[in-house]
């Protein structure tokens, strides 16, 4: 199978799975920005995000129940109870298989993907850096100019979008500073299909333009504009050309009530990749290989167009140091056990 086979072609054009930190030493490419908005809109891309959930609310969704607590740092959090799930697929991509039975302690994880005004808060305390163009190995001008506007670090407006061109210590060191960390792969996935293990987070609805933020008509004529071809996900508009607000597409959330699993932007998790590890993963919370040379992320972003990468076992991943305008992050920490 050719690389263009096993990944989306933004990946292709992307992936590093160098060991090495990657370097960059080009300087900022100059802003070009991008329109948030098509001018003509449907009515979905007339929803705004929902505020922040100011007090501990509960909600029942799929026979089970969601309960979210306020943080002042990366948001709201959603409260996973404790429980098991099949994980992974049969699907023979990406280290995907084998479908294994995994338990799961407490935890909590953050509703919505981080966004760029809770970002500044760490940035303002001088524990993050900002993230403001794209980096991988090898990465050409051109690349770099028709990704970089995609960046939603201080681009007016986009300040309730996800904070994306992050590289995994950076989601890292966000993480840390909210008194957090990056989820575990299986937290993540878990969060994402609840204890049904079901394929997409909302059930199984085909991804539509309600559901999710993924590449619509107007994010393929947008890059068709910058001189990428482009294929799209589905032809009606979800109104957003790049990234959308977060929690933007409420009927697309998870079992648990998180928001924006699937679309949007790719998160990182904690785990280094190992096309293997699903064949010896332990049982009960498991972390992940102890090395590696590149870290998961999971969960799809705005760009992507083809369904077989729009699902809650998909596992790419990326050498730490990549930032790219379709990747961001969401923070978890242990519940009570």
């Amino acid at each position: 199978m050719t690389d263009v086979e096993r990944y989306p072609r933004w990946l292709v054009l992307a992936l590093c799975l160098s060991p090495a930190p990657v370097a960059c030493t080009k300087e900022r490419p100059p802003d070009d920005d991008i329109p948030i908005r098509p001018a003509s809109l449907t009515a979905a891309a007339r929803r705004t995000a929902p505020a922040p959930v100011a007090s501990a609310t509960t909600r029942a969704a799929a026979g089970e129940t969601a309960q979210e607590i306020a943080d002042e740092r990366t948001g709201t959090m959603v409260a996973i109870p404790g429980g098991s799930f099949d994980m992974g697929s049969a699907v023979k991509r990406l280290g995907e298989d084998p479908v294994h039975r995994v338990a799961l302690s407490p935890f909590f994880i953050d509703k919505f993907e981080v966004t760029v005004e809770l970002y500044k808060k760490c940035v303002d305390d001088g524990r993050c850096g900002a993230g403001d163009y794209v980096i991988w190995k090898d990465i050409a001008e051109d690349e770099a100019k028709l990704w970089s506007p995609y960046c939603n670090w201080q681009k007016p407006g986009r300040e309730r979008h996800p904070m994306n061109c992050v590289d995994y210590p950076m989601a890292e060191a966000c993480c840390q500073w909210a008194g957090k960390r990056l989820p575990t792969e299986a937290e993540w996935e878990y969060s994402a299909r609840g204890g049904d293990s079901r394929k997409l987070p909302w059930g199984s609805e085909k991804p539509g333009p309600r559901l999710l933020n993924a590449c619509d008509s107007s994010c393929q004529g947008e890059l068709v504009r910058r001189g990428r071809p482009w294929g799209m996900l589905y032809q009606d508009s979800d109104g957003f050309a790049g990234t959308a607000p977060v929690g933007s597409f409420p009927d697309g959330r998870s079992p648990f009530g998180a928001m924006d699993m699937l679309g949007n932007v790719w998160e990182w998790v904690s785990d280094w990749q190992s096309p293997t590890y699903y064949g010896r993963s332990p049982d009960r919370d498991p972390k992940g290989p102890a090395a590696g040379s590149a870290r998961v992320y999971r969960g799809g972003g705005w760009s992507d167009y083809d369904a077989k990468y729009l699902r809650t076992t998909y596992r790419p991943a990326f050498a730490p140091g990549v930032r790219h305008a379709a990747v961001g992050f969401r923070c978890a920490r242990d519940g009570a056990r």
